[in-house]
């Protein structure tokens, strides 16, 4: 009982900490900051960062964002106006406003309404927006997804811009060496001296399978899913290091076993939670008990692809690679693997039942230090 206990407030903790993320102030090491920083504790709404923490990772969530400084490995933000004047390798950002005015090394992952890149990018650009615009040089292929698509006259792109958007506006000046693929559906203002691909949509006068998802959608969902699901394991990681470090070490004892043993349990919670919830439901006192435990059932099943994605990249990368990356690698295979067809499905629950037995097989794991035998000689 002691353990199921302890289970039910890692669980309740993880929950409250994932509703909650978009309030939190300062998720970077206290000690990265200079002793002379201090706050108003009155306008956390407005959480601005004039001196950024520089380290291994920053990683924010607030209401409004101004962030600076220099990651040497990852920059993780998450807000309704995000402005990132950051330095680092690999920037994923999710809000509703966001600007990017500094550079990134490598590779950019972007989702909001209103997105706007106008720091260099040292690789790819991945960008999901209702209005996105470039106005800066991205070192190789552009991927985006928007209503409306912009590049400025000032932009500078050395590879290939793949575009899925109902309105393209390229300026006079833009400098595109690849070319530039859209659907032929897009209503377009291109100069003619940029080369295009333009892809016919299928129109032979018969209905479409409404129910068969196009490559560009699915490719949409791929890079959706894997940016939220990496955000929420990145804040998870930062407030609850210790979890993920127990699957590790469960991981390192019997890897294969730890699938097994997961699926087990959670096949048997799947099942027991709701016909337990239900007949705690028919009591007074057990109500509130019920409602917690259906909440709880429904929150691991949220977090299914964030636990089992770290599992995965655990178990490839071992200690060869940062935890961040293991997972947002971890997911990425979960999230390809859920695509395609037949196999998807299958996936998909599996995915669920190893989530579900993984925190039972963490928490129940006895933590006994292997003894050293000693050889008489």
């Amino acid at each position: 009982m002691k353990k199921f206990c302890i289970l039910l407030a890692v669980i309740l903790c993880l929950c409250s900490s994932a509703v909650f993320a978009t309030n939190l102030l300062d998720l970077a090491p206290l000690d990265a900051y200079p002793q002379d920083y201090e706050h108003d504790i009155d306008d956390l709404d407005n959480f601005d960062i004039s001196v950024a923490p520089t380290g291994e990772n920053i990683i924010q969530t607030g209401d409004d964002l101004n962030v600076s400084g220099k990651a040497n490995d990852l920059i993780i933000l998450a807000g309704n106006n995000v402005n990132s004047n950051a330095n680092g390798l690999y920037s994923f950002i999710a809000g509703n406003t966001i600007n990017i005015s500094n550079a990134t090394d490598k590779d950019v992952f972007v989702a909001g309404k209103d997105v706007s890149v106008n720091g260099s990018v040292g690789r790819d650009a991945y960008l999901v927006g209702s209005n996105v615009s470039v106005n800066s040089k991205i070192g190789r292929n552009i991927y985006v997804f928007a209503s409306n698509f912009t590049i400025g006259g000032s932009a500078i792109i050395d590879g290939d811009i793949n575009i899925s958007a109902g309105n393209i506006s390229i300026a006079d000046g833009a400098i595109i060496n690849g070319t530039v693929t859209y659907p032929s559906s897009a209503v377009a203002s291109i100069p003619s001296s940029i080369k295009t691909n333009v892809i016919k949509d299928i129109d032979d006068g018969t209905e479409l399978e409404k129910n068969t998802p196009s490559f560009v959608s699915t490719i949409k969902n791929i890079v959706f899913w894997t940016i939220s699901n990496f955000i929420l394991f990145a804040l998870t990681l930062l407030i609850a290091p210790g979890l993920f470090k127990k699957v590790s070490d469960v991981n390192r004892v019997n890897s294969v076993g730890t699938y097994f043993k997961s699926l087990g349990f959670g096949l048997l919670l799947l099942i027991a939670v709701p016909f337990i919830a239900i007949l705690l439901m028919l009591t007074l006192i057990g109500m509130p008990f019920s409602f917690i435990s259906l909440f709880l059932y429904i929150a691991t099943l949220i977090y299914s692809t964030v636990f089992v994605g770290y599992l995965v990249g655990d178990t490839i990368f071992k200690d060869n690679m940062n935890n961040y990356l293991k997972g947002l690698l971890g997911i990425l295979i979960i999230e390809i693997l859920k695509v395609i067809p037949f196999v998807g499905g299958l996936v998909s629950f599996a995915t669920i039942l190893i989530a579900l037995g993984l925190l039972i097989v963490a928490i129940l794991r006895k933590n006994v230090e292997p003894k050293e035998v000693k050889v008489e000689e």
